[in-house]
């Protein structure tokens, strides 16, 4: 297996470096440094969504028309599902969508079978991998494939999540893992077998591993998805964060999410106060009637106020509930 790096100060040297917060290579969900994980159902568009991630992120382009990319980065995908011919196809109609493509520097992928971590092959070839490409945000998709072994041994995840924590450390990069939730399990009678608390995650290692997690619902008939933050520990998923709905475009040319417009007025609600309907219309460059549905669906919420001026309706804060001003 590969060495574990050390980072190792005096207490001067601890005192006196110049450290910084790690900016993020996409706002709010992924900063460099994190790792990341990313759970769904089996066949819920997990990997159509991941990928878009990354070549968000390789193109310096928003994610789903809401969360900035600051700038563009080195982008390693490792897909250990799928068979290239697919990624090739999903890919050009992702990039199409983007309206960009990633240059050469900044995109890899690499298929392999498998690539556990927690064994020496696995490990070595990460490694190389990392070694050659340095990338700034690493995909490891699915995590099932990254580990040898059940997910609820204990002593075996912490020999793959420790691994990934040694990568993190030596090269700076952000991890994303897109991981399955929890399929039934039957013994040989058939007979439905209850896992309790490791029915989500596996081992608690995983539970506590990863810097944010998020729950990811896709619903086929209609192509609507909810990304929700489930790490109160990151103050940039609250208070009002919640849950962001998508909306999955799918014709033949095209693929990718984008975030509904409720979702993307909600993310901005402090800076539409004192707007009207028809200027966050073309703020948004969509037309008014839509506008006024979403915010009205927020109105109800409790979350703002329409209030007629003039000629016009203009958004205004929330009146304060009895409660609030006691």
């Amino acid at each position: 297996m590969p060495s574990i790096p050390l980072d190792t100060y005096t207490w001067t040297s601890l005192r006196d470096a110049a450290l910084t917060e790690q900016p993020p290579l996409v706002a709010t969900i992924i900063h460099r440094g994190e790792v990341v994980m990313f759970v769904a159902e089996r066949k819920s568009a997990k990997t159509i969504f991941s990928l878009q991630l990354g070549l968000s992120v390789a193109c310096g382009v928003p994610l789903a028309g809401l969360w900035d990319v600051p700038v563009k980065a080195r982008v390693l995908y490792v897909a250990l599902e799928g068979s290239a011919r697919w990624y090739q196809t999903q890919l050009l109609r992702l990039t199409k969508m983007l309206g960009a493509e990633p240059d050469d520097s900044h995109w890899t992928l690499v298929r392999a079978p498998h690539m556990p971590l927690n064994r020496s092959a696995g490990a070595e070839c990460l490694a190389s991998l990392m070694a050659a490409h340095r990338p700034e945000l690493l995909i490891l998709d699915p995590l099932y494939r990254i580990h040898h072994g059940t997910l609820t041994d204990d002593g075996e995840v912490a020999a793959t999540t420790g691994f990934i924590n040694s990568l993190v450390m030596q090269y700076g990069t952000a991890v994303w893992v897109p991981a399955h939730t929890h399929r039934v399990r039957m013994d040989l009678m058939g007979k439905r077998i209850d896992e309790g608390s490791s029915a989500y995650f596996g081992s608690y290692v995983l539970a506590a591993w990863p810097n944010a997690a998020f729950g990811f619902t896709f619903d086929k008939a209609d192509k609507l998805a909810k990304l929700t933050a489930h790490d109160e520990r990151e103050p940039r998923f609250e208070p009002a964060w919640g849950q962001v709905r998508l909306k999955l475009i799918d014709p033949p040319d095209k693929l990718g999410f984008v975030v509904v417009l409720e979702s993307r007025l909600r993310a901005v609600l402090p800076t539409l106060v004192g707007q009207g309907i028809r200027e966050i219309g073309r703020q948004f460059d969509v037309h008014p009637e839509q506008v006024e549905r979403a915010l009205r669906g927020l109105q109800k919420e409790g979350l703002l106020m329409l209030v007629p001026q003039g000629n016009k309706t203009v958004v205004a804060p929330p009146t304060p509930s009895p409660t609030d001003t006691d």
